[in-house]
């Protein structure tokens, strides 16, 4: 079983299949290349339905998000992006977590059986 944890909410039935792919993105910085992951947003997809979950650090866009107005995000993933490692399987266990801290954030566990 594969244990997919991701910052935001992934509400995916059990039972549906999805490929979860991990990526880095390589960009110039100030002293060379620099390297990120974000190690907890995959992209998810189910397989089932077709949506997509991810964060948006896959994305360009605009800047910061704004009081009760939608981030504009570009349709692609950046180009910059590479697929890390992918698993494509079936969800045996979802959960939606509401975390409260200094400010409340969500989170899913999925249980994944691996084709």
């Amino acid at each position: 079983m594969e244990l997919v944890t991701c910052i935001y909410s992934a509400p995916i039935p059990i039972g549906h299949r999805i490929e979860v792919r991990w990526f880095q993105s390589s960009g110039g910085g100030v002293f060379g290349n620099k390297t990120e992951e974000q190690p907890h947003q995959p992209l998810i997809k189910d397989l089932d339905t077709g949506i997509e979950y991810m964060g948006d650090w896959m994305l360009k866009h605009a800047g910061s998000k704004r009081p009760k107005r939608a981030l504009e995000t570009e349709e692609h993933l950046k180009h910059e992006l590479e697929v890390v490692r992918t698993v494509v399987g079936t969800v045996r266990r979802c959960r939606v977590v509401t975390v409260a801290w200094s400010e409340y954030d969500v989170q899913t566990h999925l249980d994944v059986e691996p084709d």
